[in-house]
């Protein structure tokens, strides 16, 4: 029995695959393949993503396990990967999921860790983002926007910058007896969901908004009024907001 040709759909996907990579290059075609793998849209990528998952996650995860005994039992670890998440103010929702999920398993403290992507440490974005925010405006944002939000919430005791995914990944082995998002590994990063925390909330259970101003600002807020004789009156902020994306 002759095998079945493929439709004219097909046909069209196989030749148009063929037309970028000629045009893009050896390089842009072994990336897609690895893109494929890791958020596989087909059948195959689907199957030999989950035999990659199992011997992935499965012997690291014994490992892990392993050193149990030897890791800190009252700490979360927070792990946000710029190969799937953004470096803007989206980082108040793990944050803030993080904070509900430290009350909820009555620990200590939320350790904060940043994992580089693949594209110079950041995920690759499309042209029109990067014409308005490139790479050095995202190493910007990390000191004066991510690192800055993470002092609004005082359970955050300690921040790891990784330098490289290994080193994620020996964090991640080291420290993972309470880790967020629960399913992490850099092998396999997983984005954070403000479904997370919208989900409870929108069944009734109580959630927490941490977020605060640290004492410190207070302080100088305070000395700021009473330079200028506003102590008695409240204060209004007024945020504007200009972006071209």
């Amino acid at each position: 029995m002759l095998p079945t040709p493929p439709d004219s759909s097909t046909l069209r996907r196989l030749i148009g695959a063929a037309g970028k990579a000629r045009r893009n290059g050896t390089k842009w075609l072994l990336r897609r393949l690895w893109d494929e793998l890791r958020h596989p849209m087909r059948l195959p990528g689907k199957i030999w993503r989950s035999v990659i998952v199992i011997g992935y996650a499965g012997g690291l995860g014994a490992i892990g396990f392993a050193l149990r005994p030897f890791t800190s039992r009252s700490t979360l670890y927070v792990f946000y990967d710029f190969q799937v998440s953004p470096v803007t103010f989206d980082i108040c929702w793990p944050v803030t999921i993080a904070e509900n999920i430290r009350r909820k398993r009555g620990l200590t403290d939320i350790h904060f860790v940043f994992v580089p992507g693949y594209h110079d440490g950041f995920r690759d974005e499309t042209p029109d983002y990067e014409a308005v925010v490139d790479r050095p405006a995202r190493r910007w944002r990390m000191s004066q926007i991510l690192v800055p939000v993470l002092q609004l919430l005082p359970e955050i005791t300690g921040i790891t910058i990784c330098q490289s995914r290994s080193e994620a990944t020996f964090l991640r082995v080291l420290h993972g007896r309470h880790v967020y998002p629960p399913s992490y590994w850099p092998g396999l990063p997983v984005a954070h969901k403000p479904a997370h925390l919208l989900a409870p909330a929108r069944e009734g259970l109580s959630v927490a908004l941490p977020l605060r101003a640290p004492s410190h600002a207070m302080r100088y807020v305070k000395q700021w009024q009473a330079a200028e004789q506003y102590d008695e009156r409240k204060l209004i902020v007024i945020t504007l907001r200009n972006y071209a994306y």
